[in-house]
Protein backbone atom coordinates (compact mmCIF):
# COMPACT_ATOMS: atom_id res chain seq x y z
CA UNK A 1 0.00 0.00 0.00
CA UNK A 2 1.41 3.69 -1.02
CA UNK A 3 0.81 6.09 1.24
CA UNK A 4 1.25 9.58 -0.25
CA UNK A 5 1.18 12.56 1.71
CA UNK A 6 -2.12 15.50 0.77
CA UNK A 7 1.07 17.55 -0.43
CA UNK A 8 2.79 15.84 -2.75
CA UNK A 9 0.45 16.65 -5.51
CA UNK A 10 1.42 20.32 -4.60
CA UNK A 11 4.89 19.29 -4.90
CA UNK A 12 5.16 17.60 -8.11
CA UNK A 13 3.20 20.78 -9.42
CA UNK A 14 5.47 22.96 -8.11
CA UNK A 15 8.50 20.69 -9.73
CA UNK A 16 6.94 20.51 -13.07
CA UNK A 17 6.02 23.78 -13.22
CA UNK A 18 10.10 24.67 -12.38
CA UNK A 19 11.30 22.53 -15.37
CA UNK A 20 8.51 24.14 -17.31
CA UNK A 21 10.13 27.67 -16.38
CA UNK A 22 13.74 26.56 -16.93
CA UNK A 23 12.88 24.48 -20.13
CA UNK A 24 11.41 27.35 -21.85
CA UNK A 25 13.97 30.06 -20.41
CA UNK A 26 16.61 28.06 -21.62
CA UNK A 27 14.80 28.00 -25.03
CA UNK A 28 14.36 31.89 -25.68
CA UNK A 29 17.82 32.40 -24.96
CA UNK A 30 19.18 29.80 -27.32
CA UNK A 31 16.45 30.95 -29.98
CA UNK A 32 17.76 34.29 -29.43
CA UNK A 33 21.39 33.32 -29.74
CA UNK A 34 21.07 31.34 -32.87
CA UNK A 35 19.00 34.31 -34.60
CA UNK A 36 21.41 36.92 -33.40
CA UNK A 37 24.34 34.71 -35.52
CA UNK A 38 21.90 33.37 -37.88
CA UNK A 39 20.82 36.86 -39.10
CA UNK A 40 25.13 37.51 -39.89
CA UNK A 41 25.77 34.88 -41.42
CA UNK A 42 22.56 35.45 -43.69
CA UNK A 43 23.78 38.83 -44.44
CA UNK A 44 27.15 37.61 -45.36
CA UNK A 45 25.46 35.02 -47.44
CA UNK A 46 23.44 37.49 -49.25
CA UNK A 47 26.55 40.00 -50.21
CA UNK A 48 28.42 36.96 -51.26
CA UNK A 49 25.36 36.33 -53.77
CA UNK A 50 25.02 39.80 -55.33
CA UNK A 51 28.98 40.26 -55.95
CA UNK A 52 29.57 39.20 -59.88
CA UNK A 53 31.51 36.66 -59.83
CA UNK A 54 34.44 35.73 -62.56
CA UNK A 55 35.98 32.46 -64.07
CA UNK A 56 38.77 32.88 -61.48
CA UNK A 57 36.04 32.24 -58.30
CA UNK A 58 35.46 28.64 -59.09
CA UNK A 59 35.44 26.84 -56.11
CA UNK A 60 37.42 23.89 -57.93
CA UNK A 61 40.26 25.78 -59.27
CA UNK A 62 42.68 23.64 -58.59
CA UNK A 63 40.66 20.47 -60.40
CA UNK A 64 40.14 22.14 -63.59
CA UNK A 65 44.06 23.28 -63.33
CA UNK A 66 46.46 21.00 -62.22
CA UNK A 67 49.49 22.74 -62.84
CA UNK A 68 48.55 25.57 -60.75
Amino acid sequence: MVVTHPMSAYHWYLFWTANLVIAGSAFFIITVVVLIRGIADLKGMFARLRTPRTPDDSVHKERLDPHS
